[in-house]
């Protein structure tokens, strides 16, 4: 757990910085055992589990890789065996953890008059200390463009990795499911459609195998043009906006002043905003057109708004709203307490002016730095107690609304369109509706209850009583042999085998008595 959990940091706090981890929180609390659990059939259960088995392995198992190739043994290997004296001495440099360096420190631009600034900030000092570094002296151009391109190289893996997860899945889980049902279409409907009516609204084959390539030259593009993008905006000299004071002019200085949202959590776990390129490269994207109808397609469209929403606004803004509750609530408390001269910060100003909820791990962080040295430990878990609080709000909210509410209104919308659509389908195809009743049909013409059964001494004996015998059978319906020996197509009441039968005389066409026998 080194690389996930520092030491003496509660673990909400560590979620709450790391994108991947908060990601996977709320997939695995939020979304997933409702999707499982609501699932039209098990076919798409089967998915579900796919879904969250493929996000585990990719979202814990690359970091898990990466921390021990970068930050263990490149670091130990390379970095610290070039550029020795810079580092302070861990135990077997198991603590010397460079690639925490932030990407925008790194930054070609400027470089010598930022590391000269920092050098004169007593809490950056501590912050590359903790990172392994000795001093901003001794991160050098050489050392910071190694750092760079180690840096690029762990961005670039993990976007790769992540794009053969993403998808892999949206195009895997419609061939499994195809050879495993041996039904085709979305299989949502499974339950209540039939071959003909998916085979008519489904993707050709033709237009899928397009979509397919479309999909995978977005994705991997994708995958690789971003952490391009952010090498070449740091590397170019050109672009003199420098990150870390917000300046900068035309395209380039405003992109350069996103990167900071890029850089990953302990060096190796993508951030929540890193996140982003891979949501819209490699989930959406692919999702979208791996789709196998229009209804599927809706329901994709609707969980990638709600969940991009939530995940990357709708937390932060329920978090703020909490905040702002709990801090009114203990207002006499909190404020006394000064961090630095100035009261502590919970939230920041958002769009149209709402309180966005700062991360827990962030507040932790600024406390642990130096500015709240010196508070009594009652200030420190009153300030814990706000993190968690909004923390966790944003958290739950996001499970009821995303979770909850858009797979119900999902898997009510689509039935009821699909129903809609079949019916029309059915009329279209010259096919009866089918009956939503599980009970037996009734049959078509039941006896009527004043005809009596013939019993075994009754049979007719020759051409006239057999004549008489039909009449009434036309006007009341057929009789109904008691002997289970005349149960057969071929007994004494079959004209064909009845010795006494008379060729000569019509013969009335059969019809069903009510228990599904035919007697003539």
């Amino acid at each position: 757990m080194g690389a996930l959990k520092p030491k003496g940091v509660p673990m909400d706090a560590v979620i709450s910085q790391n994108g991947v981890m908060s990601r996977t929180l709320i997939e695995v609390l939020g979304y997933h055992p409702y999707a499982i659990a609501l699932a039209r059939n098990n076919f798409e259960r089967l998915e579900r589990f796919l879904d969250i088995g493929c996000w585990m392995v990719a979202s814990i198992g690359i970091p898990v890789i990466l921390e021990n190739v970068f930050n263990r043994y490149i670091t130990r290997t390379r970095l610290m065996k070039r550029f020795g004296s810079a580092f302070v001495k861990g135990v077997a440099g198991k603590e010397v953890r460079p690639f925490e360096v932030p990407f925008e420190w790194l930054d070609k631009a400027g470089f010598k008059e930022r590391m000269a600034r920092f050098a004169k900030d007593p809490v950056k000092v501590r912050q590359l200390q903790r990172m392994g570094i000795k001093s901003f002296k001794h991160l050098t151009p050489a050392l910071a463009g190694s750092l760079l391109m180690g840096k690029f190289g762990i961005m670039l893996f993990d976007y790769l990795a992540m794009a053969v997860k993403g998808q892999g899945y949206s195009w895997g889980k419609n061939l499994i499911t195809e050879r495993l049902s041996k039904k085709s279409g979305f299989s949502g409907e499974f339950t209540y459609t039939d071959e003909a009516f998916r085979a008519e609204i489904a993707k050709k084959k033709a237009e899928q195998r397009k979509q397919l390539i479309q999909s995978l030259v977005i994705g991997f593009g994708g995958a690789i043009a971003t952490p391009l993008l952010v090498l070449g905006l740091l590397k170019n000299r050109a672009i003199s906006a420098d990150v870390t004071k917000a300046a900068g002019k035309g395209l380039g200085g405003k992109l350069k002043r996103l990167i900071p949202v890029m850089n990953p959590y302990r060096g190796v776990f993508m951030s929540r905003w890193g996140l982003l390129p891979h949501n819209i490269f490699n989930w959406n994207i692919p999702a979208i057109l791996a789709a196998r109808d229009k209804h599927e397609l809706r329901e994709l469209l609707v969980r990638a708004v709600v969940f991009d929403f939530f995940y990357f606004i709708g937390d932060d803004i329920f978090s703020g709203l909490a905040s702002k509750v709990f801090v009114n609530r203990h207002k006499h408390e909190l404020d006394k307490l000064r961090v630095a001269g100035k009261p502590l910060q919970f939230t920041r100003k958002g769009p149209f002016g709402l309180p966005l909820g700062r991360p827990f791990g962030e507040i932790l962080e600024e406390l642990k730095l130096g500015h709240g040295r010196n508070l009594p430990e009652s200030a420190k878990t009153l300030i814990q107690r706000v993190s968690r609080y909004q923390f966790w709000t944003g958290i739950i909210t996001t499970a009821i609304f995303f979770g909850i509410a858009t797979t119900m209104l999902n898997n009510w919308y689509t039935r009821k369109r699909v129903e809609a659509e079949k019916a029309t389908f059915n009329k279209t195809h010259g096919k009866p509706e089918p009956t939503r009743s599980t009970k037996p049909a009734r049959p078509a013409n039941p006896i009527k209850p004043l005809v009596p059964a013939v019993p075994d001494t009754m049979l007719p004996s020759d051409a006239r009583t057999y004549g008489i015998i039909r009449q009434l059978e036309a006007q009341y319906g057929p009789f109904v042999a008691v002997n289970p020996r005349l149960h057969s197509s071929a007994g004494p009441y079959s004209v064909a085998s009845a010795p006494w039968a008379d060729p000569r005389l019509p013969v009335a066409p059969a019809r069903s008595s009510y228990n599904g026998e035919v007697v003539r």
